[in-house]
């Protein structure tokens, strides 16, 4: 039988009321009414509003291959005064998107103190920017700044944003591209889904880095007297010698959180995309060892805005546990940068990785092809 609820109508209450001179009963009876409404008022907003998405553990592919994780800036990375990457980008030309927070901003800052010639920021607002740039011209103040705003998916905006630093700024070959803007879907399950919502974060997360890769190698081609579609050969390889190209990626690109149907995909798709550009400029294709250098990053665990869509247990262990640091990301990146990291070009790999224990499995990353996007037959 169905459960009824307390009712001040049900007619064994109406009888115990009636007989009651006191009204004793009346009292009571009106109390279990309205603790019952309120009791069930309650479980209707909750059952209303409780996760879609249960925090079940599901397995999935180990996601470290070091052992050794760092979650703050650690002395190897160092890129200020007296670290050892305090030059890693000297003399260079930096882009970072989605520059304004975040892992972006952390990058601008790290990277400041690293004598660079010329930091550009993209973000969706120049406002957004300034206080950026304020901190960058306090770290040096030789650095020349160029803010942008640019909607990193709309490539008309994107090729005016490129031949406006070339005609306008006169800015020439640009050693870094950070492809850093991202977007994260509400984690519900495809069919509760805004199509709207998950269609941004695909357009962002891959389109976002596409279109600015694509305008980043044609501006570079044509720097050189080359064609901005690469196919003057003699001038291709200054073009493209030692340019490096960093994607922020995720962890979530080797995982399934039921809800990430567009935000995981499109990280695993990025990662694949830097293996193309790697088979196409860089170490695997006719440029060789010389050609452009590309990487795919995990940040680490960040409450960046974006982060706050991420998965409850996730925030919960960030509240309970503490959670990696940006500066992170603004190191890692530096030591990106330099020889040592050659082995990961066209990878995958987590700035939550110690470098040195890195280093240790080059050998067996380079031999078993590691940190690449597969298909496994068995």
């Amino acid at each position: 039988m169905a459960h009824q609820p307390f009712s001040i109508s049900h007619p064994h209450v109406l009888a115990m009321i009636l007989d009651d001179p006191t009204h004793e009963h009346l009292l009571v009876a009106l109390f279990a009414a309205f603790l019952s409404a309120i009791l069930v008022a309650g479980w209707r907003l909750l059952s209303r509003h409780r996760p879609i998405i249960r925090d079940v553990k599901t397995e999935y592919p180990s996601t470290d291959i070091v052992g050794n994780f760092q979650h703050n800036i650690y002395p190897r990375i160092e890129t200020r005064k007296g670290g050892p990457l305090a030059r890693a980008s000297e003399g260079k030309t930096l882009l970072i998107t989605g520059a304004s927070k975040g892992v972006g901003r952390s990058i601008a800052i790290m990277h400041a103190h690293t004598r660079p010639k010329c930091i550009i920021l993209i973000a969706r607002s120049i406002p957004s920017l300034d206080s950026v740039a304020s901190e960058l011209a306090a770290i040096d103040s030789e650095i020349r700044i160029i803010k942008a705003s640019v909607d990193v998916c709309d490539s008309k905006a994107v090729s005016t944003f490129f031949k406006n630093l070339w005609y306008v700024e006169k800015v020439g070959r640009i050693d870094v591209l950070f492809a850093n803007a991202g977007y994260l879907e509400p984690i519900v399950p495809f069919a509760q889904q805004d199509i709207s919502l998950w269609t941004k974060a695909i357009n962002t997360n891959v389109m976002g880095v596409a279109v600015v890769t694509h305008e980043f190698l044609r501006h570079n081609f044509a720097a050189v007297g080359g064609n901005p579609d690469g196919t003057t050969e003699d001038k291709n390889k200054k073009a493209l010698q030692n340019a490096t190209i960093i994607i922020t990626s995720s962890i979530g690109a080797a995982l399934t959180f039921p809800g990430c149907s567009a935000y995981q995909p499109s990280k695993t798709l990025i990662n694949r995309f830097c293996e193309f550009l790697d088979a196409e400029y860089g170490a695997a294709s006719s440029f060789g060892a010389d050609g452009l250098r590309t990487f795919c990053f995990h940040p680490g665990g960040i409450p960046t805005d974006l982060a706050q869509n991420m998965p409850k247990f996730i925030l919960d262990h960030w509240r309970d546990n503490g959670h990696d640091s940006p500066d992170l990301s603004g190191g890692f990146t530096a030591w990106l940068l330099t020889p040592e990291a050659d082995f990961l070009r066209g990878r995958y790999a987590s700035a939550t990785w110690d470098v040195d224990s890195l280093l240790q499995k080059k050998q067996e990353i380079l031999d078993g092809d590691l940190l690449k996007v597969n298909i496994r037959m068995k």
